[in-house]
């Protein structure tokens, strides 16, 4: 399709200034109309006979009714009417439905500096509409928000708004005033046009009513000239001062037949310049910018009427010509708005696909962030697509229109509801967080290390778990609590460099004692007071350096195990070695206190358990009389017994042992 950038409000073309029915031989008026009782009352009553009013009537009603066919009289009625119906382009329309306050301020601001106050005046009343709905909504919202926490009378409410609504106020302001002159000084400027032209309308009367000189012809000419440079009039006048002049004219011309060679050798220049129109036109036939053709051809539509007449024999020629290369462009124009028809109408199919999808997210809920903000995308894609599309037909737009948008906004609505909600949870998180600073604050000078460190990682612990608070106050809450912690745990560090010495020299001292273990578990006989204390003092060192824990660990039990596997503990020694080991190894764990008593626990319970099954067993012998079988059954019971109180010997001592620890 040629130059998609024209609008179907841009098809408004002028006629043409004459009919195809015009005669052969007919002159090309510029304006044919009846003049007024006003107007042919201006001539004086003495006048000779080729200026009375009768002949300036009957000259007028010649044009509109005598030897120029009446559809001739009729289009060029026409085309004054189009000339002022299109005189200016219909100004851009835009959709500021979905603009919000912000929006509207930015796009005001620089019309400041556009000169086309038909398109401001157009502009200024679509914003207007939208952004009262915005004003009137804010307001209701800081009324309500104003009853609910002050609880006053409502004559005490006063809503001023807030900057932006003083920066739209002002520039609206502005730019009302500077359209308010604009166009007060256009009808000024109309009127002052119309001076000018009745002025002229009174020269060219004069020189019609004169005597026939060159000079008048002269003269006719260049009122012509000021006649095309003084602009426009008011509408209601327009119509009868181009009869009136055209009247005139075809007076002055044709009345002078004294100046015909004159006449015919100005007419021969006229027809040289509409031949050049011609030409200009026909050009148009491919132009790349069908809006810019249209627009070009009603200008020089404009110029042919101006020029005047040309010689009667080309005057039908001509004219033809001037027809045909301006309905091949008309005929472009067609096409062009047939196709964008189709066009538009594949538009409207998509985007009702479209209006039909966003309704699924109009009804969208949910209580996490993350799928608001993924179906944010989608939606956003949808609007995405929607602009990309392009228009719609005329009468179907503002339902389609309608449509989308509503569901667009009431899913942002939702939206700003639960965000809403949200910023009211993180309200109560920043209460919480700011009572978990408090406590930070009363810890940091703490000297119970681990005790304090261990409050505060549950504190920090507690501070992931809260959630988010506004966001105006993460950055500075945060920066308190961790304030807080860095000053215990800096001064914890370097407590625990002093302590790294002393971790160290435990490191040593234990290897020296794994080191004597080990010579004890290589030797022929091992004295366990010997050995219990080298336990002892290993168990009393206390913390090694962190890196070498594993280490330390690992030699301590190759050294214990070598003792336990040694030869030289009898069975009784190694138990009682054994369980002594595990205490001590419990003793240095985590809650070792805890631990052992459960190991207590649990041997209570098994010894209690095997006294149980020994008392059982006794009894269900008691119930055999002598026989084989019984016997038999017997000899198993007394075997299980034994079993159960060697094992339950064992146990007793190990507790024994564990109680003593």
């Amino acid at each position: 399709m040629e130059n998609e950038n024209v609008k179907p409000e841009d098809q408004v073309i002028t006629s043409p200034d004459v009919t195809e029915d015009v005669q052969p031989g007919a002159e090309l008026p510029e304006e044919k109309m009846v003049l007024s009782e006003q107007e042919t009352g201006s001539v004086p009553a003495d006048a000779p006979p080729t200026a009375s009013p009768a002949n300036e009537l009957a000259a007028a009603e010649e044009v509109a009714g005598g030897d120029t066919p009446a559809p001739v009289a009729k289009e060029l009625q026409d085309d004054e009417r189009d000339q002022e119906d299109s005189s200016e382009d219909e100004p851009e329309s835009i959709d500021f439905e979905n603009f919000d306050k912000a929006q509207l301020v930015a796009f005001i601001v620089p019309l400041k500096n556009e000169t086309d106050m038909h398109r401001v005046d157009h502009l200024l009343r679509d914003m207007r509409v939208r952004y009262e709905e915005i004003y009137h909504s804010e307001k209701d919202i800081a009324f309500n928000r104003f009853m609910e926490t002050e609880g006053n009378q409502e004559a005490d409410f006063d809503y001023r708004g807030d900057e932006l609504d003083e920066r739209f106020n002002s520039y609206f302001d502005l730019l009302h005033e500077k359209r308010n002159q604009y166009f007060h000084q256009l009808g000024k400027q109309k009127d002052e046009n119309l001076k000018k032209k009745n002025h002229i309308l009174d020269q060219i009367r004069e020189l019609v009513d004169g005597e026939e000189t060159n000079v008048s012809l002269k003269a006719i000419r260049e009122l012509q000239e000021e006649w095309k440079k003084a602009g426009p009039v008011p509408n209601k006048d327009n119509k009868l001062l181009w009869a009136n002049y055209n009247a005139l004219l075809d007076r002055f011309y044709d009345a002078r037949s004294i100046y015909f060679e004159l006449k015919e050798l100005d007419r021969k220049k006229n027809l040289e310049a509409k031949q050049e129109l011609c030409e200009r036109v026909e050009a148009l036939e491919n132009a790349e910018n069908l809006k810019e053709a249209i627009q070009h051809l009603n200008e020089l539509h404009e110029e042919f009427k101006h020029i005047g007449p040309v010689p009667l024999d080309d005057q039908e020629a001509l004219w033809q010509r001037f027809k045909t290369a301006s309905d091949k462009v008309y005929a472009r124009r067609k096409t062009f708005v047939d196709e964008l028809k189709k066009d538009l109408f594949d538009n409207l199919k998509k985007k009702e696909v479209l209006g039909e999808k966003i309704e699924a997210y109009a009804t969208f809920s949910s209580d996490r962030i993350n799928e608001w903000n993924q179906k944010t995308k989608e939606v956003l894609a949808l609007q995405k697509e929607w602009e990309a599309i392009g228009g719609l037909p005329r009468d179907k737009a503002k339902d389609i229109n309608k449509k989308f948008w509503a569901g667009f906004k009431h899913f942002f609505n939702n939206k700003n509801t639960f965000f809403k909600s949200l910023e009211a949870q993180r309200e109560e998180n920043l209460k919480k967080k700011e009572e978990l600073v408090a406590i930070a604050n009363e810890l940091k000078d703490h000297s119970d290390w681990e005790a304090t460190a261990n409050k505060l990682k549950q504190l920090q612990q507690q501070w992931k778990d809260i959630g988010p608070v506004p966001e105006k106050y993460r950055n500075e809450v945060y920066a308190r609590f961790k304030e807080a912690c860095d000053h215990f745990f800096g001064q914890k560090r370097q407590h625990s460099s002093e302590e790294g010495r002393q971790f160290e020299e435990n490191y040593q001292a234990k290897l020296a004692i794994c080191e004597k273990m080990e010579l004890l578990a290589k030797s022929a006989e091992i004295n366990l007071d010997d050995l219990f204390d080298l336990v002892d003092q290993y168990a009393e060192l206390g913390f090694v350096p962190r890196a070498v824990i594993k280490k330390m660990n690992d030699r301590y039990s190759e050294v214990t195990s070598a003792i336990l596997n040694s030869a030289a503990l009898s069975e009784e020694d190694r138990s009682e070695v054994e369980i002594t080991l595990q205490v001590n190894r419990l003793k240095g764990t985590p809650h070792g206190d805890r631990k052992i008593h459960r190991k207590e626990s649990a041997l209570k319970r098994r010894i209690t358990s095997l006294e149980n099954d020994i008392n059982t067993f006794k009894t269900n012998m008691e119930f055999f009389s002598s026989s084989k079988k019984a016997d038999a059954i017997k000899d198993d019971l007394n075997e299980r017994i034994e079993k159960a109180t060697t094992e339950l010997e064992e146990l007793k001592h190990q507790l024994s042992i564990l109680r003593h620890a």
